[in-house]
């Protein structure tokens, strides 16, 4: 085994050890793939026969899993507050509710997992107008005319004083100690920026555009990947002087959008081959947990965020909003929800 393989599946081993199997078992070769299979099958010479689908340029065997995650998937468009264009900045959840904020800064509330708008809860947050909104300190913040304000527990916007500086970009992460944001400059790399939120210093390093920050004690793991044509996972150590310190794997040609725990389950959203899907990844074989919608979810700076057990990845697509969050995926106990800022049924 080549000593990088043997490294990567070393650290994936560490990485699941504490994971126990609650995917549900289920028949290797199921309807739902028909799909996904008639697609490979017309536009690659080199489909295999399931349960392997495929080895790619990279060495990656990319097959149905014989283990799949038992949930729903639903693709919904919401009802927008304006005809046309795209939230100002990426989707949050908040108070078991999506909070999307449209031009020309107020704010649109969606119940979950319905989606179905909350206009009351609309009127309590749409007293001032905002030029942008974020979860900070675990409170719906959002930036109004130069001051950041919070939505406090008696539903009314209070100024904010923090002890660190948010950009005027979507978070990529936040803990008690840190606060996270990116840099991607496409195919000139990326920069990652880790903000100690108690000191304000700031550690960067070198990442090209990283999408996902997963935390395992006490370090952190980031994905990076530019689209499709490639992805990196760094280990970030944890320490005075926080870096990346080495590359875990590269998986060329494929783009992991986001990777996260969900059921247990270290599970990554890969873009592969036209197609979208939720898959482990052991060493070099990628397991298809289930083709979500059997068709491509294009992104170009997917940001993935968690709470209480909810998992939020924010999507962007430059060929319909340009950097504005065009779309979504909502995972939540068995369900896992699409939703589209636009109409197009291609993508």
């Amino acid at each position: 085994m080549r000593p990088a393989l043997l490294f990567s599946v070393l650290i994936f081993c560490q990485l699941t050890s504490l994971a126990q199997p609650v995917i549900t078992a289920g028949p290797v070769r199921e309807a739902k793939y028909d799909s996904m299979i008639n697609f490979l099958k017309k536009y690659y010479r080199d489909f295999q026969s399931p349960p392997i689908f495929y080895r790619n340029h990279g060495g990656d065997t990319v097959r149905i899993s014989d283990t799949q995650l038992n949930v729903t998937v639903t693709e919904i468009l919401p009802e927008k507050p304006v005809p046309e264009g795209f939230p100002v900045s990426y989707s949050v959840i908040f108070r078991d509710r999506l909070i999307a904020l449209f031009d020309p800064g107020y704010f649109a509330a969606y119940h979950l997992p319905s989606m179905e708008r909350d206009t009351l809860m609309e009127k309590r947050l749409n007293t001032r107008k905002f030029q942008y909104h974020w979860i900070l300190n675990d409170q719906l913040t959002g930036l109004s005319d130069g001051t950041n304000y919070t939505f406090s527990a008696s539903d009314q916007w209070e100024p904010v004083s923090l002890s660190f500086k948010p950009w005027k970009k979507p978070k990529l992460f936040e803990d008690d100690k840190y606060i996270c944001f990116r840099e991607c400059y496409g195919e000139w790399g990326g920069k990652m920026h880790f903000t100690n939120k108690k000191t304000s210093k700031t550690n960067s390093f070198l990442a090209s555009c990283a999408n996902t920050v997963l935390k395992e004690d006490p370090d952190h793991y980031l994905v990076l990947s530019h689209g499709a044509s490639y992805s990196d996972c760094l280990r970030v150590k944890d320490g005075p002087d926080l870096s990346g310190s080495g590359r875990l794997f590269n998986a060329r040609p494929i783009g992991f959008y986001s990777f996260f725990r969900f059921n247990d389950k270290l599970l990554y959203l890969v873009h592969d081959r036209g197609l979208t899907f939720l898959a482990e990844v052991h060493g070099q074989t990628i397991s298809i947990v289930h083709p979500l919608l059997s068709k491509v979810i294009w992104t170009h700076h997917p940001v993935t965020s968690v709470s209480d057990g909810t998992i939020l990845i924010n999507m962007d697509f430059y060929s319909v909003g340009n950097d504005r969050e065009v779309s979504g995926l909502i995972l939540r106990n068995d369900e896992i929800i699409r939703y589209k800022w636009y109409s197009s049924p291609a993508y």
